[in-house]
């Protein structure tokens, strides 16, 4: 079967919403659009009490050799960081936030990977 890069995007992203659900978190917002921003995911994490801005990524099929993960590069990082930052302050929320990767592969989470952090040195 053929999946469009879109169409395994959504599902992922589906995929993804429904294991963060699990865990207990609230989506707050899906396909958010921030000018020319984008994040996958908005949620709150009840334990943290902190908003989750999640970057999901997708393989149809999971790989060994190279992993969903591998995927978020750190320009992807510092854009979900500024776009973090943007929505927040759009809504005047000075709260705690994270942002977390969540690496679906064959239509299951594989990994959810807590506060994806890099360094701006």
């Amino acid at each position: 079967m053929s999946f469009s890069r879109v169409a395994t995007g959504s599902l992922g992203e589906r995929i993804a919403e429904g294991f963060l659900l699990g865990l207990g978190y609230r989506i707050v917002e899906h396909d958010v659009q921030l000018g020319h921003l984008q994040v996958d995911l908005i949620a709150h994490d009840p334990g943290d009490d902190v908003y989750v801005f999640v970057e999901v990524k997708t393989r149809v099929r999971g790989t060994p050799d190279f992993p969903a993960a591998n995927n978020l590069r750190w320009d992807q990082r510092k854009a979900l960081l500024t776009a973090a930052r943007r929505w927040l302050g759009a809504r005047n929320l000075d709260v705690g936030y994270r942002l977390d990767l969540v690496c679906v592969e064959a239509e299951q989470v594989v990994q959810h990977v807590r506060q994806v952090g890099f360094s701006v040195d």
